[in-house]
């Protein structure tokens, strides 16, 4: 699918329906995004992680270190609707 074939905005929409399932890796959600859209999205690190940290500065996402399975720091983020508990933030049938 050609970049201009989608919407302004569309990308974060789709990172934020993915970290509200629960906090991963900027790679796991490019993986989560391309695995649910069955191949049809693919997002690459020049348009995803730009996007990540501009969610982050508008204070929709939030990042943390912790410990990889393997004992490595990692960086996890999390979707962040404030106001909002963890499930409700994009069920737009609630809005």
């Amino acid at each position: 699918m050609a970049k201009d074939d989608l919407l302004p905005g569309t990308l974060d929409m789709l990172i934020l329906k993915v970290l509200d399932r629960g906090a991963m890796h900027g790679f796991g959600i490019a993986e989560r995004i391309r695995e649910r859209s069955e191949n049809v999205l693919s997002v690459g690190e020049g348009s995803l992680y730009p996007a990540l940290y501009r969610l982050e500065r508008q204070r929709w996402i939030t990042a943390e270190w912790g410990q990889s399975e393997n004992n490595r720091r990692d960086r996890r983020l999390g979707a962040h609707v404030p106001g909002h508990p963890p499930g409700h933030a994009l069920d737009m049938r609630r809005a």
